[in-house]
């Protein structure tokens, strides 16, 4: 077994009958990294290992992690434009102008919405989690769909980036409206996140022979061919 002292020297051994805690530790095994969970039992004469290999759980836990802490960040952000500008309304020794408290009350609006959409992406991941995706399909319209979604990512886009929407003429699909907002508002935020040296951004929709085709491109780092 490859890197046996690593497995083992950090694992509290137990007497026979007593309830050890396992150890998970990485090992390179064949030129991979596995995830091994260790326990030990020491019985005087001689010690008794139990290895499990944990490696789908542990990267299963890494992507929870991971997701929680990219959630929490993308949550705070909202939630400070909201109370600061709220904050700002209710303050008495500044005088605000009408255009200024209408700038304020869309900044609230368009922030609490962005909060809404994230937190539907939390319960979507969650259901995904548990194969329960609900859908609730109508009749809707994709190129109207887009427009609010890019109208949305603007108010918070960084400078240098530009959007545009590409669609056909009037076109109505079946489909759950929330979760196609839920998608192209990701794939939006990845195009914006990814051209860091600015660009167009630009959705397109198209129908043909009863189906419909929407894409987003961006003239940002691209995907490696390699992936």
């Amino acid at each position: 077994m490859p890197s046996w002292e690593a497995l083992t020297s950090h694992v509290p051994l137990v007497a026979p009958g007593g309830a050890g805690r396992p150890v998970t530790v990485p090992i390179m095994l064949e030129g991979r990294e596995r995830w091994v969970a260790v326990s030990g039992v020491d019985f005087g004469d001689g010690t008794v290992y139990a290895l499990q290999d944990v490696t789908e759980e542990h990267a299963l836990e890494k992507t929870r992690s991971d997701f929680v802490a990219t959630a929490s960040h993308e949550l705070r952000t909202p939630l400070a434009a909201v109370y600061g500008a709220v904050r700002t309304l209710r303050r008495e020794d500044v005088e605000l102008s009408e255009d200024d408290r209408t700038q304020f009350l869309e900044m609230i609006e368009s922030e609490a919405t962005r909060l809404a959409t994230i937190v539907d992406q939390i319960l979507l991941a969650g259901q995904l989690d548990a194969d329960a995706v609900e859908l609730e399909v109508t009749d809707c319209e994709p190129a109207e769909i887009a427009a609010r979604v890019l109208d949305s990512a603007a108010t918070h886009v960084p400078d240098g980036i530009s959007f545009g929407l590409d669609a056909d003429g009037p076109l109505k699909i079946a489909c759950d409206e929330n979760k196609l907002r839920q998608v192209l508002v990701n794939l939006v935020d990845n195009a914006v996140k990814y051209s860091p040296g600015g660009g167009r951004i630009e959705i397109s929709v198209r129908g043909q022979d009863s189906r419909c085709l929407i894409a987003v491109s961006d003239e940002g780092l691209g995907i490696p061919a390699s992936a």
